[in-house]
C-alpha cells in the first residue's frame, strides 16, 4: 500500500479518483486507519450571545457572511457558529460541532439547537423556549420539531442488511452508484447501513431497526451533551454518519416530539449532494459498523 497522505487527495476527487483511493485499502483495518489520520480542519467560533442564553444554536457554515441571515432567523437566541475556513487539512463536520459546542457549554444553557446553515424556516423562537420551559432535560434527551422538507425522507432512517438479492435489484436498476457502494460495503464487509426510511428501501434491503435521525435540525439536553464529555460526536467520522450513530443512542423513553414547525432545505449546504460523496461516506460507513454496530448487533 502507498503512504497514506500520498493517496489521499484521491478521497476528495472525482468518482474514478475516489474508486483508486479505495484500491489501495485492501480491508477495513487500513481503511480505518487511514480515517484516524486525516487532518481536521481548524474551524473559526464566532459566540452572538443574545437575551436568551438557556437555549443555544449551534451551526455550521461555510462563510461568516450568512451570520446576520441566522440571527435574524433565530430572533433572540444566542448563537455558536462554527465557520469553514480555508487552509490546510479538511471540513469535518462532527469536529467543527463538538468545538462549537464546547463554546456554547460556557453560557451555560439547558438546551442546545444543532442545526444546518440552510434550515429555511423556523416558528417563532419565542415560542420554543416557552416549550422547551416544560420539559425537563434531566429526563429528556432529545426534542424533535414537526419538520417539513424538500428534501424526502430525511429524518427518518432504518438500519438495514442486504437481502439475497439485493445486489441484482441494485444492477438492473442502474444504480451504478449504489451498486459499486454494495461492492465496496462486501470489500470491506460492512453488513449493516443506514437508509432513509422509504418503501422502495425496504423492499430492496431487509430492515433491522427504525429511528429518527437528528439530521439538519435538532434540540439536545446540554445534560446529555456533558455527560458525553461536553461533545456530541465522535469526530473520526469525516463525511457522514456522525449524526447516525448519535441518533442511535437515544432511548424512545428519553425522546420528546414537539408542535412546533421547523422547515428544512435540501441539505448539504456544506458537503453538497453527488455520487461522489455516497461514495466517500463509504469509509464512514466502514467505521460506523466496525465500530459501533458490530458491537450493539454482536456480529463476529
Amino acid at each position: 500500500m502507498k503512504n497514506l497522505k500520498d493517496v489521499e487527495p484521491n478521497y476528495f476527487g472525482t468518482e474514478q479518483e475516489i474508486l483508486k483511493f479505495y484500491e489501495e485499502f485492501q480491508n477495513y483495518n487500513y481503511l480505518i486507519k487511514w480515517l484516524l489520520g486525516v487532518k481536521r480542519k481548524e474551524p473559526k467560533i464566532i459566540v452572538k450571545k443574545s437575551k436568551i442564553t438557556k437555549v443555544v444554536a449551534v451551526i455550521p457554515t461555510r462563510s461568516a457572511k450568512n451570520i446576520t441571515s441566522l440571527k435574524k432567523k433565530y430572533g433572540d437566541i444566542s448563537l455558536v457558529i462554527a465557520v469553514n475556513q480555508k487552509g490546510m487539512g479538511h471540513f469535518n463536520y462532527a469536529y467543527s460541532i463538538n468545538k462549537a459546542i464546547k463554546e456554547a457549554l460556557k453560557m451555560k444553557p439547558l438546551w442546545l439547537i444543532v442545526a444546518n446553515d440552510d434550515i429555511k424556516d423556523v416558528g417563532k423562537t419565542s415560542d420554543l423556549v416557552k416549550i422547551l420551559d416544560t420539559i425537563d432535560n434531566h429526563s429528556i434527551d432529545v426534542v424533535f420539531p414537526n419538520y417539513t422538507t424538500l428534501y424526502p425522507y430525511s429524518h427518518e432512517f432504518v438500519l438495514v442488511r442486504y437481502r439475497f438479492y439485493s445486489s441484482l435489484v441494485l444492477w438492473l436498476a442502474r444504480r451504478k452508484t449504489t451498486f459499486l457502494t454494495y461492492l465496496l460495503h462486501k470489500k470491506y464487509d460492512i453488513r449493516i447501513f443506514a437508509q432513509p426510511s422509504s418503501w422502495r428501501e425496504k423492499l430492496v434491503f431487509k430492515a433491522i431497526a427504525n429511528f429518527t435521525n437528528i439530521g439538519d435540525f435538532s434540540i439536545l439536553s446540554s445534560e446529555f451533551v456533558r455527560n458525553n464529555g461536553n461533545s456530541l460526536f465522535d469526530d473520526t467520522f469525516l463525511n457522514g454518519d456522525e449524526d447516525i450513530e448519535v441518533s442511535l443512542r437515544f432511548k424512545k423513553n428519553r425522546i420528546e416530539h414537539i408542535n412546533y414547525k421547523v422547515e428544512c432545505g435540501k441539505g448539504g449546504s456544506t458537503l453538497g449532494h453527488s455520487n461522489e460523496r455516497d461514495l466517500r461516506e463509504v469509509a464512514d460507513e466502514c467505521y460506523i459498523y466496525h465500530r459501533y454496530l458490530k458491537v450493539r448487533y454482536k456480529i463476529q
